[in-house]
This record gives structure tokens, sequence and C-alpha cells, in this order.
């Protein structure tokens, strides 16, 4: 089997899918980012992933792999732009690499093989597979995840399994944020799980500022955009407007920490609150906050926002304070990991 031309096969469907998808939904204004990544996970990268759990894939291989993965994330978070980084909408919503996803198959496929009946071929067959080094078995157990495995003899369970696919995405991650235009990526949670701005109950437009915030989509001032908010003109950059609003002082936020936004942003609550402590501090972060990046997303547009005053983030009566002040049960600290949950956070929006 070709593997260059099983991949652009697999790719080539996978591109065109979200077109069929879009009338249901699947679009920046459709869907929420959480329900279609669970989409994108559950119909569209399975098409790429078809027969490489037995090739052996290299750079090249991987390097389309990871553009068509990057070209549906822009597709769901609404980028037009083809060469924007995906790095950071990978990290929001845990999407691992299709490096990681090859590797992760294939060590799954070894794994099932040791399982086999003995009466099956390939249980009789692997005997004399196992020592020929240049077979296509062998090249499979050379991928960095398997070799990451206990050294014993497989099959391995589940658990062991990932938690060598754990330690490997930590260690990606880690060398992402501390790799080359990194800057974004390292103003997010410095460990891995679903961002809680994907989840959180709060208004669609709410969320919009606080992911185009994660993007560096906000402000979106080119070199010629001035900061309308002062008068000095400056240019509208992040900087620029962390000092101009005096974000320090609103949030109550250290003047040692270059980027008190998204500072907030990695303290939000991943489950309901218990303590009234935290619970006041979120009633009283909370609309400064929204009422910010509200401010802030009114000086990226030259007229103004075409917004009712239904949004006002200063009343405490809103999505995110509600759902603070809701009881603690069983199901209200449910993680964001089933398409049930997703879809109730999509009708809150």
């Amino acid at each position: 089997m070709d593997t260059q031309l099983l991949i652009e096969h697999n790719t080539r469907n996978a591109t065109s899918t979200p077109n069929c998808l879009n009338a249901l939904g699947l679009s920046p204004t459709g869907f929420t980012r959480l329900l279609a990544t669970h989409i994108y996970a559950q119909f569209i990268r399975p098409q790429m992933e078809y027969g490489l759990a037995i090739q052996k894939t290299q750079q090249k291989h991987t390097k389309l792999l990871e553009n068509t993965q990057s070209s549906c994330l822009r597709r769901i978070y609404g980028s037009n732009n083809q060469r924007a980084s995906t790095k950071v909408m990978q990290h929001l919503i845990n999407i691992p690499s299709m490096k990681i996803r090859v590797f992760i198959l294939q060590a799954k496929f070894l794994n099932r093989t040791r399982w086999l009946p003995e009466d099956t071929l390939l249980s009789s067959l692997l005997p004399i597979i196992d020592t020929i080094s240049t077979s296509r078995f062998g090249q499979l157990k050379k991928t960095a995840l398997w070799k990451s495995l206990p050294p014993q003899t497989a099959p391995y369970d589940n658990k062991q399994i990932k938690a060598a696919t754990k330690q490997l995405l930590n260690l990606e991650f880690q060398e992402t944020r501390n790799g080359p235009k990194s800057k974004l990526v390292a103003a997010c949670r410095p460990y891995l799980l679903i961002d809680p701005i994907v989840w959180l109950q709060m208004k669609y437009s709410q969320r919009s500022r606080l992911i185009r915030w994660r993007l560096g989509w906000m402000p979106n001032g080119g070199t010629s955009a001035i900061c309308r908010n002062c008068n000095d003109n400056q240019h509208l950059s992040r900087n620029h407007v962390i000092s101009c609003f005096d974000v320090h002082t609103l949030l109550n936020i250290s003047y040692v920490v270059p980027d008190p936004i998204s500072f907030v942003l990695n303290s939000l609550p991943t489950k309901r609150p218990t303590s009234d402590s935290k619970k006041r501090y979120w009633k009283y972060i909370w609309p400064r906050l929204t009422r910010l990046m509200k401010e802030i997303d009114r000086l990226c547009h030259d007229d103004d926002l075409r917004e009712n005053d239904s949004d006002q983030p200063l009343s405490i009566k809103n999505d995110f304070i509600m759902w603070i002040d809701q009881p603690n049960t069983d199901s209200a600290h449910r993680s964001p990991s089933t398409s049930q949950y997703t879809l109730t956070q999509h009708s809150s929006d």
C-alpha cells in the first residue's frame, strides 16, 4: 500500500467533509467551538486516520496530516488566514497533533495483536515477524510512544498506554510552549485540559471575545491602528490596551504579571466553586472582565458595536454568575467530555 497515496486520499475526504456539515451548523457562528471539535474528532479526523495504524509515516506524511487538521481547526474558529498558527486553537480544546495521533493508533494496533487468539494467522506469524527488524511490524515498534512503554512483554493494559500517551502529550506541549513563536501559547494554562472559556456558561459575544483574546485576534489593530481610548496616538496593541485601561488595577492583579487578562482566564474554575470566598471573587471579577473585553472589542471597530443593552455585564444576572450560584450536585461538577454537555452549553449562548 502506497502511504503517500493513502494519506492524500484521506486528507481530500477530510477536507471536503466540513463543506457538507456546514449546512448543519459546523461554522464559527453555528455550533460552539467545543461541540464543533467533538464533531471533528468523531467524523472528520477518523477519515484522515484510516489505515495509518499499519503505515510507516515519514515527515512529509505527518506534515500533510498536520496541515489538514490545521485547515479544519481554522474553519471551526473562523480564521481566513491559511497561514495562521493553530497551536492555541489545539490547546484550547485539547486536540493532540496528528503526529501523536499516529503514534497512538500504531501503539494500540501493536498491543491488540498480542490479544489475538492463537489460531489466527497474524498470531501464528508474530514469532517470525518479531525477529525481522526491517519488517513493517518491526518499524511500527520504533515510534516514541511504543518505546516509552515499560520494558515488558506486551500486551499492556489500557492504563499503561494512557499513562505513556499522557506523558508524551505533556512533553510535546512543553516543547511547544518553549519553542519559537509561542508567546500566545505560553500565556495559556501551563497544562493540558479543555479551557473553561469554551464551555463555561456565558453569552456568545462574551465567549467570542475571550477566545479572540487567547488567539491574539483582539485587539486586531494593524500597523496603522490607533487607540481611540486615549489621545496619545498610540498603536492599538495588547500591551497598550493593558496599560491604557489600567487592567492591573481594574482586575486587582499585581503589576508583576505581564498579561493580567490571561492571568484571570487561567484562573477560571474548571468546576463549580464551593467556597463562598471564591464565589464572591468571581462575582466581583467577572463583570469587570466582561465589561473590559467589550470596551477593547469596541476599539477594534470603526463603527460602534451593534449590540443591545441586554449584554451589559455590569449586572450580576448573567449566565456565568447564575452558574456559580446553582446548587452543587454531581452533574454540576461533570467535565465537558461529552457531546450532551456541549449541546447544553450551546443552547445557553
